[in-house]
């Protein structure tokens, strides 16, 4: 597969002489506008380093979900405990204060 360019220098160097700029200087603006990019542009090896950095942390979130989904059932367990024994405790509380009510 053939690389595609990214950044066509001769057609820069021809429009900026056409354009009245000294073919030198159109050269070595061409030349810097090369190794801006390949400084900046990713490379195939950090796309796939990065690719790897997320695989792992999408991973590590799916894990994440699975605890909590095991754990889910015993904490709705522990509250319908905790409101039971609430409702109970407030049940016993109302009786005893209707015991408890002048006549």
């Amino acid at each position: 597969m053939a690389e595609s360019v990214i950044f066509d220098t001769h057609r820069f160097v021809k429009r900026m002489t056409e354009a009245g700029m000294a073919s030198p200087v159109a050269e070595a603006l061409a030349e810097e506008h090369v190794q801006l990019l390949e400084r900046n542009l990713p490379t195939k090896q950090d796309i796939a380093h990065l690719d790897a950095k997320l695989e792992a942390k999408l991973a590590d979130i799916r894990k994440a979900i699975a605890d909590i989904r095991k754990a889910t059932p015993e904490t709705k367990v522990e509250i319908i405990k905790w409101n039971l024994g609430t409702l109970l405790a407030l049940a016993a509380l109302g009786v005893a204060a209707l015991a408890a009510w002048p006549q």
